[in-house]
């Protein structure tokens, strides 16, 4: 049995997704994977990554140290939770828990790269802490 995703779509993209499967005698299903795999396929990958907990790290040197100390201790936790979080969703994908689809398999994938992301980024956290930072005078 083929596995189900939902997502939202803009209605827009939507009623033109419609258009264009009813003027190609195809179900919506397809006219969508095909656009998904187009886009997997032949679309260059936009590797802009955004963490605002890096970017602002550019200004602890405005921070006091005590600031700064609570600052990154509550970082450390964020992340070390997010990360417990996508450790359990995997744990439950490899015990079975949603099956064993491909496309089971690619989030199990996700789920590992969200989890070693969100550790490092509390181990980050917690060497910022210790490292050297002069004053903001």
């Amino acid at each position: 049995m083929p596995s189900r995703t939902t997502f939202r779509l803009d209605e827009e993209l939507l009623a033109e997704a419609k258009a264009q499967a009813a003027r190609q005698h195809r179900s919506l299903n397809s006219v969508m994977e095909e656009a998904l795999r187009r886009w997997l396929a032949e679309d260059d990958v936009d590797h802009t990554l955004r963490i605002e907990s890096l970017l602002r790290s550019v200004f602890f040197w405005l921070m006091t140290p005590e600031e700064l100390a609570d600052h990154l201790d509550r970082e450390a936790e964020y992340f070390r939770q997010a990360a417990a979080q996508y450790r359990a969703l995997a744990a439950a994908k490899d015990r079975g828990e949603f099956g064993y689809s491909p496309q089971t398999q690619s989030l199990r994938i996700a789920a590992e790269a969200g989890s070693r992301i969100t550790e490092t980024l509390a181990d980050w956290a917690i060497w910022a802490k210790e490292a050297p930072l002069g004053s903001a005078e």
